[in-house]
């Protein structure tokens, strides 16, 4: 498998792992201040609320949510003859402006991104790359919706595999 095909895989793995999260599929599914004493929420209803698509419009009916994540990779460089690839993986977390207050002092989107930090941070996918939180940034798309863009450093390479 070439490292595009790799990259591909984890970014689902990737996707997958944070739809297995109950209190992520709570946070992005109820929009009250208690959404994590609420009833579980399926793993199969996420589908709409967590994409691979870097790029999306808020009138169609897909990110017409409270609150979603897009994930993608916004960047990669070949490093050292092809044998190595550092790149960045974005995660942005929107969520509608007045939902973002929780009980017990929290906010939601700051939730989802502690996490994503704690699942994927240090985490190694397919065969020999791993990601590492590099910092958070506050997105604003328009008056009604904003959250954060979580960045992780990816590192991909062959004879990296006992690097990790």
């Amino acid at each position: 498998m070439d490292l595009l095909e790799r990259i591909q895989s984890s970014l689902h793995q990737i996707k997958n792992t944070l739809k297995a999260d109950s209190d992520i599929r709570k946070l992005l599914y109820y929009t009250t201040k208690n959404s994590l004493s609420k009833s579980e929420v399926s793993y199969s209803s996420m589908e709409n609320f967590i994409t691979l698509r870097p790029v999306f419009n808020m009138n169609t009916e897909t990110f017409n949510r409270s609150s979603f994540l897009t994930i993608a990779i916004s960047e990669m460089e070949e490093l050292e003859d092809e044998k190595i690839f550092d790149g960045v993986l974005r995660i942005n977390i929107i969520c509608k402006n007045d939902n973002w207050e929780l009980d017990n002092q929290g906010v939601r989107p700051l939730k989802i991104v502690g996490k994503i930090k704690n699942l994927l941070d240090k985490k190694k996918f397919d065969s020999s790359h791993k990601l590492l939180f590099m910092n958070m940034q506050i997105v604003t798309l328009d008056e009604d919706h904003s959250g954060y863009m979580v960045l992780f450093r990816i590192v991909e390479g062959a004879g990296l595999e006992n690097e990790f």
